[in-house]
């Protein structure tokens, strides 16, 4: 069973003539560009060509529209196996004939190798798998967090019984989560050493004899706050910390285009993919600095968009307020929503009363929880030309202060969910590209 890096989630599994390839992105950005891949490469799509493509969710990261529509005609009867409806949906659309979609502790037979999934924390947001060809088996982790080693051991014992009794003997290679993504759609780090020690305690619950390589977290951005790095710790720091533990560990750092061929005796680099091209990194990773940064002031919009940001303002956000937000207790509440424009700042605030959410009539000081967003990143939302995805990526959102009962997600969320975003911006890329 042979593993090549595609970078930041992706891979290229090949056993036997078998190639799968597991949350493809070709292209050195990501998340709607937002991000940038770090180390950068660019990807050849002919040096891919899968018989498979494994979707583990609907996050930008593993859901790259562009990467599919370029694979999509070079390998049209690729079997596509997704954890999300619309990822499936889009991907028929693109023109794969053959296209499933598989919830979490589902068993999938691929010919030469069987595929299990295994659930991270959120199960509605995608799984992670095990690949097991009968002779070894690799985990792929990344970008799917598990809660903590329990977890992880509950994992290894469905996989298990999905995939027959000495799984976890087979069990050679896992490319794991190895610290805590954002912590919520706020963009707001928890502390790089409380992740880091939940990471190296997840990755000692995996059995011994398993090569560990920390994948999935080669990303920084490319607008404001350009060289922010999306994570506290180093790959080096956490192969260090977890040797340091448990010297008998086995692990192995890869960068895009590494292979390696796992067998029931271990572990070992076999060469280099031509067809993964590194190149000029876009700008310099800064590891261990807080991913908030000033936003900054927005570029001119046509007024009709202006109108649009009225109308989510005035109506769509605050029933979506209404809706899905009832504090708790008699407090007063006070939300205060910024929108920066290029020549302007629009404020607004919403209070809590007994009548329920209500707009006021300009923006309030002392506001519970403040919730800033550049104007031309707010317009792309609303008309489908991006999902929450590029303002959070790009920093160009931010929360300030909190109310203990507030929803996990920005407010902003109430006017407009991420699954509506996403599904507008899928809707309306695959509109552009397919007419």
């Amino acid at each position: 069973m042979k593993w090549t890096s595609l970078g930041h989630l992706g891979w290229l599994v090949e056993v036997g003539g078998l190639r799968v390839a597991v949350d493809p992105t070709l292209d050195d950005t990501l998340m709607e560009g937002a991000l940038a891949t770090l180390p950068a490469r660019r990807i050849d799509p002919s040096g891919v060509q899968p018989h498979v493509i494994v979707l583990t969710g609907a996050a930008p990261d593993r859901f790259d529209l562009p990467s599919l529509g370029r694979l999509a005609p070079m390998s049209p009867e690729a079997v596509v196996i997704a954890a999300d409806p619309l990822v499936a949906e889009a991907c028929e659309r693109l023109g794969f004939g053959s296209v499933h979609v598989v919830g979490p502790n589902e068993r999938v037979d691929l010919g030469q190798v069987t595929l299990w999934t295994v659930p991270g924390c959120d199960a509605s947001r995608g799984w992670g798998f095990v690949l097991d060809d009968g002779r070894v088996a690799g985990w792929n982790q990344a970008g799917i967090p598990l809660a903590d080693p329990r977890a992880v051991r509950q994992g290894l014992l469905s996989a298990e019984r999905g995939l027959g009794e000495g799984l976890v003997r087979r069990l050679r290679w896992v490319a794991l989560q190895w610290r805590d993504p954002l912590a919520g759609p706020a963009g707001v780090h928890p502390s790089p050493e409380a992740g880091h020690r939940r990471a190296l305690e997840r990755a000692l619950a995996l059995p011994r004899w398993a090569c560990l390589h920390p994948a999935g977290g080669g990303t920084v951005r490319v607008g404001p706050g350009a060289g922010e790095s999306m994570g506290g710790v180093s790959e080096e720091r956490f192969h260090a910390d977890i040797w340091r533990r448990d010297p008998q560990r086995e692990g192995i750092l890869l960068t895009p285009g590494d292979q390696v061929e796992v067998t029931p005796g271990g572990v070992r680099r076999v060469g280099r993919a031509g067809w993964c091209r590194l190149t000029p990194s876009r700008t310099a990773c800064v590891i261990g600095r807080h991913l908030q940064v000033p936003l900054e002031d927005d570029v001119p919009v046509a007024a009709p968009e202006r109108h649009l940001v009225d109308r989510f303002l005035e109506d769509t956000l605050l029933e979506g307020l209404r809706r899905s937000w009832v504090p708790r207790g008699d407090g007063a509440r006070c939300l205060r929503v910024k929108v920066l424009w290029a020549e302007e700042e629009q404020a607004v605030s919403y209070a809590w009363g007994p009548m329920g959410w209500w707009m006021q009539g300009q923006a309030q000081a002392g506001a519970d929880r403040e919730e800033v967003i550049v104007g031309s990143e707010l317009v792309a939302v609303l008309k489908g030309e991006a999902s929450w995805a590029r303002p959070l990526g790009s920093g160009r959102m931010r929360v300030r202060g909190d109310a203990s009962d507030a929803p996990p997600h920005p407010v902003l969320f109430s006017g407009l969910s991420w699954d509506r975003s996403l599904r507008r911006y899928v809707e309306g890329w695959l509109r552009e590209r397919l007419r």
